[in-house]
């Protein structure tokens, strides 16, 4: 079964909101077993989105909605709805004593009119409750076959408003498989030969790359499961031609296995930043129980710090400097000696726009890893702006760590 995406507001196509429910929507459709065709952003003008939900009515079996759903002027999406499937907006009087009753206690105020707005429904359709917020979602199945589902725009509450939706939803016949592939250490284009070749060989099975400059490429893989077997047999051709660079089969994320190869082996972790400026350990503590493995870190930005801090000795700074691999292996391995952990990171670089020279230029960085029977420092120079040097500098350190562990 085939579905249409449609999302309004004036305010994301002139750039002052970020869309932000594009993903969460497609990724629960394709799970449940929808193949998403168009995806359209429109204005909040009632007659272009009855023409857009019109056209996608010819080959979308589900058409969602998401945005004006609100009380002002600019909230047509009900109203556009109506008109394109000819069912006319009823006031859902049960609903509006509860948003009454909901407005006065929090606001102590007269009702506004215009709020009764968000109490109008499709006539024969179903409402879908919103948890977080006032303007509920909406469920119609029409005579003709085609399924509605339209959402407020508000990503946090749109996320409620699926969920409860997701329930309800007809779903395709066919069960749909997916799997998803992480790599690590390798790049899209030195793949694409290959899963060229298999998307030949398997042609049922719908492959989707993504590129994430942080990690490395991400491979969807979804088919009926008609042709499951199919799917494993991709995932067993590039298990044996890319084993070495593939961290997870199943979607897991890069960070929380790197967490758990640590706790597996019972190694601790501390770090030592510089250029950075806490993005290393921000990424490591995004992880749910983390605090098994590390004990700590230090920003050690200035020279001071490095010297008062992590008691790097003043001939290196002075000689080799702060951007130096000496300066980088001390790092390491004295933040390794103040947590009293297994393991130190160290990164130290020029993240710019300024501070760059000839011999240092800005992106160049030097990270460090110590253990107490393996150490190595690594010279990269990056491009882009300073967030991201700052952000790869961090992931290609953690990065580095992960190919060592593979080998202890």
């Amino acid at each position: 079964m085939k579905a249409g995406i449609i999302l309004t507001g004036d305010e994301i196509l002139e750039g002052f909101v970020q869309e932000q429910n594009l993903s969460v929507i497609s990724t629960e459709l394709s799970a449940i077993g929808y193949e998403v065709m168009e995806v359209s952003i429109v204005r909040d003008d009632v007659e272009q989105i009855v023409s857009t939900i019109k056209r996608m009515c010819h080959f979308c079996s589900l058409v969602v909605l998401s945005g004006g759903l609100g009380p002002t002027f600019d909230d047509v999406t009900l109203e556009a709805l109506s008109k394109a499937v000819s069912k006319p907006l009823q006031v859902d009087e049960q609903y509006l004593e509860q948003l009454k009753e909901r407005f006065s206690k929090r606001y102590a105020r007269v009702f506004p009119q215009d709020l009764t707005r968000q109490a109008l429904v499709l006539q024969d359709s179903i409402p879908v409750e919103n948890p977080s917020g006032s303007a509920r979602g909406l469920y119609y199945q029409s005579d003709n076959g085609n399924d509605f589902l339209v959402m407020p725009g508000p990503p946090g509450e749109l996320k409620d408003v699926l969920n409860n939706a997701i329930k309800i939803i007809r779903r395709p016949a066919l069960r749909v498989v997916s799997r998803s592939l992480g790599f690590v250490g390798i790049t899209e284009a030195e793949m694409n030969p290959f899963l060229e070749s298999l998307r030949r060989r398997y042609p049922e099975v719908r492959m989707v790359t993504r590129a994430d400059y942080a990690i490395g490429p991400t491979l969807y893989l979804t088919t009926s499961n008609s042709y499951e077997k199919d799917l494993r047999k991709i995932i067993q051709e590039i298990r044996a031609r890319f084993g070495e660079f593939v961290f997870t089969t199943i979607g897991e994320s890069f960070l929380a296995l790197l967490v758990d190869r640590l706790r597996g082996r019972s190694l601790s972790l501390s770090v030592a930043e510089s250029c950075t400026g806490g993005v290393l350990s921000s990424a490591i503590v995004s992880v749910p129980g983390v605090s098994d493995v590390y004990l700590g870190g230090v920003v050690a930005y200035s020279n001071t710090s490095k010297l008062s801090v992590l008691g790097i000795p003043k001939d290196i700074l002075n000689s080799d400097g702060a951007v130096s691999e000496k300066c980088a292996a001390m790092m390491a391995e004295r933040v390794a000696r103040l947590f009293v952990s297994d393991i130190g990171l160290a990164v130290t670089g020029i993240a710019g726009p300024s501070g760059g020279t000839m011999k240092k230029p800005v992106g160049l960085v030097y990270s460090a890893i110590y253990t107490a029977t393996y150490s190595d420092v690594y010279r990269t120079e990056y491009s882009g702006t300073r967030q991201t040097i700052m952000h790869k500098a961090s992931y290609d350190l953690l990065k580095n760590l992960w190919r060592i562990l593979q080998k202890i």
